[in-house]
């Protein structure tokens, strides 16, 4: 094995685990126009995840959130040192306390791609670091990525979690429950939708057309979810018994409270939908 020589060299061997998914051909693809060499693993690969592990330089476990903590457990003794090992995954804060029970050596990150593998490039795009063990490689994808335009937030493994309760399991929820009574129904006529309705249904469709296992993973598995689900159904129960008691002037300050609040959060050049 030419583990020194590769060590030296500029640019890294790469391994994805579970890299025969869309999203893991896609950073496969994205590696290799980039120069370098990329391995891949999967559960019908010649090349197992063990061997992967022990061959390359950077070492990103890209599997279902079920499997992550098990896949981790299963490599992470055959890193070899001066390489990083690394996860793709939804929810972070097992994944990275796993990966640190490896070697002092061996370099370890929280990696969350913030985009599908059907993003045409990272131009614009968000890839979230959580820190772990710092070396040479998690500076070398973060130039990496930065130069090809994604966008490096780097936050902890429990505030990402929390994010991710927020902006993937909250909104994957409330467009389910959603899409749930929209397509339960006869369904309202397409000649009478809106804009906003419009892009409400792209949405929809867009998450139902995706891995169910995923979306029951990113619910489930995030501990922080539970808070932020039970906030959602007691302001769906707030504003129902306003519009049951038809309480005209709550709805109107209450929706004007709303209103000037998600105005702060909006970004200048967020374009405006009429209804």
């Amino acid at each position: 094995m030419q583990t020194a020589t590769r060590r030296t060299a500029k640019k890294p061997v790469i391994g994805i685990i579970g890299g025969t998914s869309p999203f893991g051909q896609w950073f496969k693809n994205f590696f290799e126009s980039r120069g370098c060499v990329c391995l891949i693993a999967g559960r019908k690969t010649a090349l197992t995840p063990v061997a992967l592990a022990e061959r390359a330089d950077i070492v990103i476990v890209s599997v279902p959130i079920r499997a992550t903590a098990a896949t981790i457990r299963l490599v992470r003794s055959h890193v070899q040192p001066g390489a990083l090992l690394c996860d793709f995954t939804s929810i972070k804060s097992e994944s990275l306390r796993e990966m640190l029970k490896s070697d002092a050596r061996i370099g370890v990150a929280g990696i969350h791609p913030m985009f599908g593998p059907q993003a045409p490039s990272l131009r614009e795009q968000n890839v979230i670091f959580c820190p772990g063990r710092d070396n040479q490689w998690i500076k070398f994808l973060k130039n990496l990525f930065s130069r090809q335009g994604g966008n490096i937030v780097e936050m902890t493994a429990a505030e990402h979690d929390k994010q991710m309760a927020l902006v993937q399991a909250l909104t994957h929820f409330a467009n389910i429950a959603l899409a749930k009574v929209m397509y339960g129904q006869t369904g309202p006529r397409r000649d009478v939708s809106t804009p906003v309705f419009r892009q409400q249904t792209q949405t929809m469709s867009r998450i139902l057309g995706s891995d169910p296992s995923l979306y029951a993973d990113i619910q489930i598995g995030n501990k922080y979810f539970k808070k932020f689900m039970d906030q959602f159904i007691a302001e769906s129960n707030k504003l129902r018994a306003i519009v049951d008691e038809g309480q005209d002037a709550a709805f109107e300050k209450n929706y004007r409270a709303l209103a000037k609040a998600s105005a702060s959060r909006l970004t200048k050049n967020q374009p405006r939908i009429s209804v």
